[in-house]
């Protein structure tokens, strides 16, 4: 069993689960097992780093929580805070059962207008409709008026016939000798004045209905445009409805809801400082207990050997210059600050753009360098914005602008040199040859397009 204090010389393996590590020289190993005994031997030297860890961790805390208090100086009491969240949370739902309301009524009146709408369409289609029928009706009234007053003709024409004296025939033009009344004529004067006649009948009978039919369509026109009158009225009042009272009413309701929600967001942000420092003073406290009873912090310092430094800062210095980042050379781990140091230059002192990148560089870096050796390592890294410099430099000596960096950075992560996943929120598109080799995988938070997120959405 390994305890605190325990000593492993070199060549002696340690291994659990997955990992098996060896020390090149005399390592302290910290371990923080379930079940130690109290009487377990601590390494002095650990104590003191532990000491000057925790030291390190109130200074940092302390300045923290400074500098999260003069964020409060115009910021209300918390106390005043939580009612006034209690009282906007309140208001917001009075505020959306009248947005509601509202948008019922203007949803009500607009379905009423539509129907009305429709109503008068078809009303309207059914007026144009009779209009065309009493075009044809008149057209075909003219050609009664024609027929009757050529039948007139006719009938007229054969009582004058049957009146004249015996002559040569003025139909066929036979002479009187040769005529014989006995003999049935076609040109019976008699029989075509009564046919005439008959017809004569016949068409003013036909032109009697018509005459009916066209009355009939004329009221009922009559009556559907005095509904079409009625159902313009209703709906302008309706417009007139909706203008005035609701679309206002509605527009004054959403902007008092935005109002509402973005002081409930205000509330909120500060509300959240206050319990940052509730979360950092409960570290604060946690630390000076654990000073206070002599408790090894679970994170307490463990010294790596020269080599192992070296080894990690030529990684990061590899990655560096596989993206071609301006002076990559002499990149090292600097103890005092515990941080790399790179090309001269304390990786901290470089401006925010140069630091996201260099930052990432540290990450990945550390990922390759444990799964290369089999070394304990999730696999997985999460960088936020790496290529801040591309679109946020501080200055120009913080820019990427120009530079194929970016190209490079993505080239990396899709190659087989890569080992590990990378999830990257950025706001720079990788290039179109690293989309084509199918490494990557978008989130588009569009659940009709690539993949929505990390987890599904139902």
């Amino acid at each position: 069993m390994v305890r605190e204090g325990d000593i492993i010389k070199n060549g002696s393996p340690y291994q659990t689960g997955q990992f098996t590590g060896r020390t090149s020289e005399y390592a302290t190993l910290k371990l923080l097992l379930t079940g130690v005994d109290d009487s377990a031997v601590v390494d002095t030297r650990v104590q003191t780093r532990e000491t000057q860890a925790n030291s390190a961790k109130l200074e940092v805390i302390d300045a923290l929580i400074a500098d999260l208090r003069n964020d409060l100086a115009d910021v209300a009491p918390e106390k005043q805070l939580l009612e006034q969240y209690d009282r906007v949370g309140d208001t917001i739902g009075e505020v959306q059962a009248h947005l509601e309301q509202a948008r019922s009524a203007a949803d009500e009146a607009m379905n009423s207008r539509r129907q009305l709408a429709f109503s008068r369409g078809r009303k309207q289609d059914r007026v144009d409709e009779i209009n065309d029928l009493n075009a044809r009706f008149d057209l075909l009234s003219r050609h009664y008026q024609s027929d009757l007053l050529r039948l007139e003709a006719i009938r007229e024409s054969g009582s004058i016939f049957s009146l004249l004296s015996s002559d040569v025939c003025p139909l066929c033009g036979t002479p009187p000798a040769e005529q014989r009344h006995q003999v049935g004529c076609d040109a019976d004067t008699s029989a075509v004045s009564a046919s005439a006649e008959s017809e004569i009948a016949k068409i003013r009978l036909l032109h009697s209905e018509l005459t009916d039919t066209r009355a009939a369509l004329d009221k009922e026109s009559e009556s559907l445009i005095a509904e079409i009158l009625e159902i313009d009225t209703r709906i302008k009042a309706l417009t007139e409805h909706i203008d005035q009272l609701i679309s206002p009413a509605l527009t004054r309701t959403q902007l008092s809801f935005r109002e509402l929600a973005d002081v409930r967001a205000k509330v909120t942000r500060e509300l959240d400082v206050y319990r940052r420092i509730e979360r950092l003073e409960a570290q604060r406290k946690e630390i000076i207990e654990q000073d206070e009873n002599g408790e090894a912090a679970p994170n307490a310092i463990v010294d790596l050997s020269k080599s192992v430094l070296d080894s990690l800062a030529q990684t990061v210095e590899s990655l560096l210059k596989n993206w071609h980042f301006p002076a990559a050379d002499r990149t090292y781990f600097d103890d005092s600050s515990r941080d790399f140091v790179i090309g001269g230059k304390p990786r901290g002192s470089f401006g925010k753009g140069f630091r996201a990148i260099t930052h990432a560089a540290s990450t990945l870096g550390l990922m390759e360098y444990c799964l290369r050796r089999d070394l304990p390592h999730p696999g997985f890294v999460v960088l936020d914005s790496p290529l801040l410099a591309y679109w946020e430099p501080e200055d120009a000596t913080d820019s990427l602008i120009g530079t194929d960096l970016k190209e490079r950075f993505f080239e990396y992560l899709s190659s087989e040199c890569a080992k590990g996943q990378a999830i990257i929120i950025e706001n720079e598109h990788p290039p179109e040859s690293v989309v084509k080799k199918g490494a990557m995988i978008d989130f588009t938070r569009n659940p009709a397009e690539g993949r929505y997120g990390l987890f599904p959405i139902s």
